[in-house]
């Protein structure tokens, strides 16, 4: 029963770490290089010509999303659901692998709300219901970015889900302004739930 008790263990912490991995292309400075890439891949599956009002958009939102994140995480702060998890880590003395050790050290800001979840569901909703194969492969990635923040400890559900209705808020509003009448309000709140299940 011990070593079944072990495998399951170590089991779960490849997983995690599998996740851990992936969760860093977008943290910065890789995030600004997947955001080129993302940028250049949703420019070249337009069939029709972007105007450069658009390209600045979809450089604009993100960035007045990132802003107003670190203003909610500057001005109301909670603590990262690992805080707890250490503090019974400490008392049962179990062992958990170096690299989440330090994972959670070295972050002391706040949980709320989750940028990794604000940049996901931006490139989702601009990415779905493309034909595309690999269209689809980076949209399930970067599903299991948002859920894995859940799995790493690192946001509460109520961060993830503040984070999408934040996301579709601050996307309607620019994408009202840049006009792009493609992306219907009913298509944004749609594609905010089916990306919590």
């Amino acid at each position: 029963m011990k070593k079944i008790l072990i495998f399951l263990n170590k089991t779960y912490f490849n997983i995690i770490y599998i996740l851990y991995i992936i969760n860093k292309i977008i943290e910065f400075p890789l995030v600004i290089i997947t955001h080129i890439i993302f940028i250049y891949i949703y420019i070249k599956n337009k069939k029709n010509k972007i105007k450069k009002k658009k390209i600045l958009s979809l450089i604009i939102i993100p960035l007045i999303s990132l802003l107003i994140k670190n203003i909610i995480k500057k001005t109301i702060f909670i603590k990262r659901p690992y805080i707890n998890i250490l503090n019974k880590i400490k008392k049962k003395k179990i062992k958990i692998p170096f690299w989440l050790r330090n994972n959670w050290k070295n972050r002391k800001d706040s949980s709320f709300p989750s940028g990794h979840t604000i940049f996901c569901s931006f490139w989702i909703i601009l990415f779905k219901n493309k034909k595309k194969w690999y269209l689809n492969i980076i949209n399930n990635i970067l599903k299991i970015i948002i859920i894995s923040r859940l799995l790493l400890y690192l946001h509460k559900l109520q961060d993830i889900i503040f984070s999408l209705i934040l996301n579709f808020f601050i996307n309607k509003i620019f994408l009202l302004y840049f006009k792009d009448k493609k992306i219907s309000c009913y298509f944004c709140i749609s594609k905010i739930f089916t990306t919590i299940i």
